[in-house]
Order: C-alpha cells, then structure tokens, then sequence
C-alpha cells in the first residue's frame, strides 16, 4: 500500500516532517528540492535543485 503525505503528518517513511520552515531550514546542512522558491533564498547556498535561476 501506498503512503501518502498528510498536511498533519509528524512522519513520513519513518522520517521526522518539519512544518516550521525556519526550523526546518536551521536543521538542514543540505536542501535537495524539486523547484526554486523565494522562501528558501536564505538558504540558497546550501540547495541543490534542477531549476536553474
């Protein structure tokens, strides 16, 4: 069966989901993402994405 991603879940695949993105960002070293966003700008020198900007 399929696990779906809920907008309340705390885990997913048996990892820890953050919806603080403040603390999100203050605990990563790394950010893999799928599209660049403007709320991720303070970061940017720690994401990998395969949009180019």
């Amino acid at each position: 069966m399929a696990k779906e991603l809920t907008p309340n879940a705390t885990e997913f695949f048996k990892f820890d989901v953050a919806h603080d993105l403040e603390f999100f960002n203050s605990g990563c070293c790394v950010i893999v993402a799928n599209r660049w966003s403007d709320v991720l700008a303070d970061v940017a020198d720690n994401m990998y994405t395969r949009a180019l900007f």
